[in-house]
């Protein structure tokens, strides 16, 4: 077998040995009928050639290629050969899977075709590409997620401390007017918190059944709610499963004293072992998927994708029943992760 490195004699009338330094990827140069004068050792090292393959055949007997492939490349040659320009860059043709990218240069009695397989080239722009999508569609998550916080948490409370200082311009026996500059403060906290790290003072200070317990007294009592709770946890709950978790208690919560006029609340959370089960259940108006639909056309809803899609960030399990007037029940189903239970089951 010939060495395709050893040095060839170079028709000069056709590319001179200037034009040839320039020229790292591989190339052939063409005379006007498309037969090969040179070939480069890169050019036969990309098509696994021999020269003697390759030198003096048309080109479209030297390219590995299926047919209709070559006709789309020597029709480019034609076209540029026909308007005589000198030189037709950066053109790229697909087969057999590959992705080939060419330039053509004009030369004295003929041409040169520099081609080279970008399909790598081509795979990591794909995935640069892909990348950036994903980071675009992060960073919209993430302004979503700001935003479910500002409505979640900071207008929640905000919304409690109103109910607070309403009760206590109706009611001033109750008391109501401290505990509402109270949440005033907290959604101020928590406004520093978003700030920092989005994570709810509460939970940090006194606990997710505490929190809870807090936000009962907040938002429930003070609209005259009798509120029957049961909280049992076996485990310290980790801030990724308190946190949304806590949130939901506060939509929950909201829609129970914005939309129900509801007069007694369950409230049950509890470890089964294998998952956090949260329940909800008032004795208020309820609603039904006539009057969801318009709620949510209207003004957004009582904001159940919310509840959703943090129950689903977590691979978890939400759900609700209503009948109109006769209450509505929410359900929240947040599955232990098998690192989870084996920490728990160590306790």
């Amino acid at each position: 077998m010939q060495d395709r490195n050893k040095n060839q004699t170079v028709d000069t009338e056709f590319i001179s040995p200037s034009d040839l330094l320039a020229f790292i990827s591989p190339l052939v140069a063409l005379d006007r009928k498309q037969v090969i004068r040179y070939v480069s050792p890169t050019f036969l090292t990309e098509f696994r050639l021999e020269r003697d393959q390759a030198l003096g055949q048309e080109l479209r007997h030297a390219l590995p290629w299926k047919e209709s492939s070559v006709e789309e490349l020597l029709a480019d040659v034609r076209r540029f050969q026909s308007v005589g320009t000198s030189r037709l860059d950066n053109r790229e043709i697909e087969t057999e899977n590959r992705i080939y990218g060419y330039s053509l240069f004009a030369l004295k009695n003929g041409l040169a075709l520099m081609i080279k397989d970008i399909s790598e080239i081509r795979r990591l722009e794909a995935e640069v590409d892909l990348l950036h999508s994903r980071l675009l569609r992060v960073q919209e998550e993430e302004r979503q997620r700001i935003a479910a916080e500002l409505h979640d948490g900071v207008g929640q409370t905000i919304l409690a401390a109103k109910i607070n200082l309403v009760s206590a311009k109706k009611h001033p026996e109750r008391a109501s007017f401290d505990q509402g500059v109270e949440l005033i403060d907290q959604a101020s906290q928590e406004l520093r918190e978003i700030y920092s790290n989005l994570f709810p003072n509460s939970l940090r200070e006194i606990g997710l059944q505490a929190a809870i317990n807090r936000l009962v007294r907040s938002f429930l009592e003070p609209r005259g709610c009798q509120v029957s709770q049961s909280i049992e946890l076996q485990r310290e709950i980790p801030d990724h499963i308190a946190v949304p978790l806590f949130r939901m208690c506060q939509e929950i919560f909201s829609n129970i004293v914005r939309h129900s006029g509801a007069k007694n609340v369950e409230v049950l959370l509890e470890d089964t072992g294998d998952a956090l089960v949260l329940q909800v259940k008032d004795d208020g108006r309820g609603f039904s998927a006539t009057d969801l639909k318009k709620r949510s056309l209207e003004k957004g809803g009582f904001g159940l994708m919310n509840l959703k899609r943090r129950a689903e960030d977590l691979d978890g399990i939400f759900g609700f029943l209503s009948t109109p007037g006769e209450g509505t029940e929410v359900s929240v189903v947040l599955p232990w992760s098998s690192e989870e239970l084996k920490s728990g089951n160590n306790r």
